[in-house]
Formats: C-alpha cells, sequence, structure tokens
C-alpha cells in the first residue's frame, strides 16, 4: 500500500448540503481508502439553491472531497451540457489518478466512463445499488441500457456488496467474474456494551430513511398492530430515521400504536452504538437489499436480528436472528412473538464474531489487495 498512489472515487450517491446522509456509508468508505492512498472524491449536484456551477471542497488527511453544485436545466439538452461543464469544472481540479473506483452504476455511470476515458486508467466498481433487481432492470430507460453496456466493457474490476446483489449483478454482466467485497463497520465504535440492559417489556429497534420503495415501513407498523393484538403491549418499537415522519406517525395512532412505537433522529454515526446496545433485537423488513450496513452494526453489537431475506441477511443463520417473508405482516409479527419468548436463547459474543467480519481492518485489507493488483 502506498499513500503516493492517487484514487478518483466517484459515487452516484454521496452526502451533499441538500442530502447529508444520502450515501454516507460510500463516504466513510472514501474515508477508510484515504489510511492508504491519496483519495480525491469528485460528485456532481443539481441544486434549486444555485443559478451556476459553484464549487466546494474539503481536504482533510489524505481525502479530498470536491463536489460542484450546479442549477437543474430546463431540458433534456440543457441539463446534459450543464451537468458536463459541473464534471470538467470538477475534474480541473484533478491532476494523474492510478485508479477509479466507482459505487452505483446508476443514473451517474456516463459520468464514470467519461472520466476512465479521459485519465485511461484501472477502472474498479462496486455495485451496491437495487437497480439490477429484475423490477428495476425493466424500467431501464435506452439510455441507462447503453451506459451499463459501456460499462461492462470498460470495467477492469466488477465487484459487489453481497452475495445477494452478485447474483443479480450475474444475470447482466453475465460473462464477468464478480467479487464480493462488504461495506464495512467500525468495530472499535459498535461493539457490545458492558452493561446488561433490563426492562419488562422487549425492545425492538429500527434505523432507515423509511423509503416506502425498499423499506416497507408501513408493513412494520402492521406488524407492530398484530403482535401488540397477540401478545398486548409487552414491547417497545423504537424507529430512527433520518427523513421526516410525520406520515408514520400518524399510522402509529391509526393502529393505536402510541404506548409501543416512538420515533428518534437524524442521528449521527457514532450516536447510533448506543441504540443497538439497549435493544434486544433489530428488525429490517426491506423489500430489497444490497446490503443493508444497519445488519453489519447490530451483529458487531452484539444484536440478533429479526430481517427479511435481503443483502447480508439472505439465509440468515439462526444463532443470528430470524428471517421472515417479503411484503408478509404476518410473518413479521410471528417472528417477533418467536423473539419475545426466545430472547434470552442469543449469544451475543457469537452474533458480535459475525459483525467482526464487517470491520474497517478486514474491509479495507480486501478493498487494497483488489486495488493493487491493478495498480501495481
Amino acid at each position: 500500500m502506498s499513500k503516493e498512489k492517487h484514487i478518483l472515487f466517484m459515487s452516484s450517491w454521496y452526502p451533499h448540503e441538500g442530502k447529508p446522509f444520502l450515501g454516507n456509508f460510500v463516504q466513510r468508505q472514501a474515508q477508510l481508502l484515504s489510511q492508504a492512498y491519496q483519495v480525491t472524491v469528485v460528485h456532481t449536484v443539481s441544486s434549486e439553491k444555485h443559478s451556476e456551477c459553484t464549487l466546494v471542497t474539503n481536504s482533510t488527511g489524505n481525502l479530498k472531497e470536491i463536489i460542484v453544485y450546479h442549477p437543474q436545466g430546463k431540458s433534456v439538452l440543457s441539463k446534459s451540457k450543464i451537468q458536463k461543464k459541473a464534471l470538467k469544472l470538477a475534474l480541473d481540479q484533478v491532476s494523474d489518478v492510478d485508479a477509479l473506483l466507482t459505487q452505483v452504476i446508476l443514473p451517474r455511470g456516463w459520468q464514470f466512463l467519461a472520466v476512465q476515458k479521459k485519465y485511461k486508467c484501472p477502472w474498479i466498481h462496486l455495485e451496491q445499488g437495487s437497480y439490477f433487481r429484475p423490477e428495476k432492470r425493466e424500467q431501464w430507460s435506452v439510455i441507462e441500457k447503453v451506459i451499463v453496456r459501456k460499462a461492462c466493457k470498460k470495467i477492469s474490476r466488477l465487484l459487489a456488496a453481497s452475495e445477494f446483489v452478485k447474483k443479480d449483478l450475474k444475470k447482466v454482466f453475465c460473462n464477468r467474474a464478480i467479487d464480493v467485497i462488504p461495506n464495512h463497520v467500525d468495530t472499535t465504535l459498535f461493539q457490545p456494551s458492558t452493561k446488561a440492559h433490563s426492562s419488562e417489556k422487549t425492545k425492538f429497534l429500527h434505523i432507515s430513511t423509511l423509503d416506502e420503495n425498499t423499506k416497507n415501513p408501513l408493513g412494520m407498523l402492521e406488524a407492530c398492530s398484530l403482535l401488540k393484538e397477540k401478545v398486548g403491549e409487552v414491547f417497545e418499537f423504537l424507529i430512527i430515521s433520518d427523513e421526516p415522519t410525520e406520515k408514520w406517525q400518524a399510522y402509529v395512532v391509526e393502529y393505536g400504536l402510541q404506548n409501543i412505537v416512538k420515533f428518534d433522529g437524524p442521528k449521527a454515526w457514532n450516536e447510533l452504538p448506543q441504540f443497538y446496545q439497549q435493544t434486544d433485537a433489530f428488525i429490517l423488513n426491506s423489500i430489497y437489499e444490497t446490503f443493508s450496513i444497519v445488519l453489519a452494526e447490530s451483529w458487531a453489537c452484539g444484536t440478533p436480528t429479526i430481517t427479511t431475506p435481503v443483502g447480508i441477511g439472505y439465509n440468515l443463520p439462526e444463532q443470528l436472528g430470524m428471517n421472515t417473508t417479503i411484503g408478509n405482516s404476518n410473518s413479521m409479527a410471528n417472528a417477533m412473538s418467536n423473539f419475545i419468548e426466545k430472547k434470552d436463547q442469543f449469544d451475543r459474543d457469537h452474533i458480535r464474531l459475525q459483525g467482526e467480519n464487517y470491520s474497517s481492518e478486514k474491509i479495507l485489507e480486501l478493498l487494497t489487495t483488489t486495488i493493487n493488483q491493478h495498480i501495481g
């Protein structure tokens, strides 16, 4: 590993002034890589607040972030011109590049292709977007199909965030080898509590954006309603989100769950461990996940999970928790009920060992080994 090597890092998702939590796990990966390389992040964002291209830079150690905010444009042609101008403004700040590392091919894959052509460097792509699941592929535009087809020819090394997303990638990149490199968790931050939490009620936790298209928040509330009918108010459910929750609070009132379901957030990453530590089980009810960092965080804290079979929760070993059926509130309610009866049977030390598979040290080693194979 050499910090003299320069990695240009790009992603379709990255935190910015309008969405400070969007792709925060991607940003953390850039920060992790800067322990081994000089890393420059380039990201462009359309913004109603900006009438012209505005370049913002931030440097910390070996990491430099270049974000260009630009007007949205009023037509397809004007949008394309503005986006290209914004990208050029960012790249004017970047000199030699040893490798291009990208994440989430859509919708910004056209930028990745342009950058690879400009620098003629190895291109390593790590996919962790949901765009490759069958129902999403059917909705691809002609432009998106062209982007993926061209990327397939230009990418030097293709990676997936989990085996779960790898199987969907294989249907498109059928003739390409695909390796798996997961996201990382700071296991010195996310770790079991030294103090046992005591409560007569079983505590459940959920953390997400509450996006209706993937997280199925209504299904979780329906499950809580069903569980309440079955066992009464012997449990609590805390939902932490960095997005507005008013809509879901209204459902809580409609279902009569005011004494059970509470909301909190947003929270910084270093604030989250205490919530995992103080809960009995983490709940994930997603329709689709390519990885799901919250599962890895939960395991690192020694907390079992009740999850649909998505991301790294696919084929969940029973020592780590329980799998439920996607889109089935009864299945989730039954799993929560079973957990209430069996919660003392889970070995938190064993669960912690699973979480350590995603430690910063292990994932950095995987990333650097892969990158170094292409840059020498």
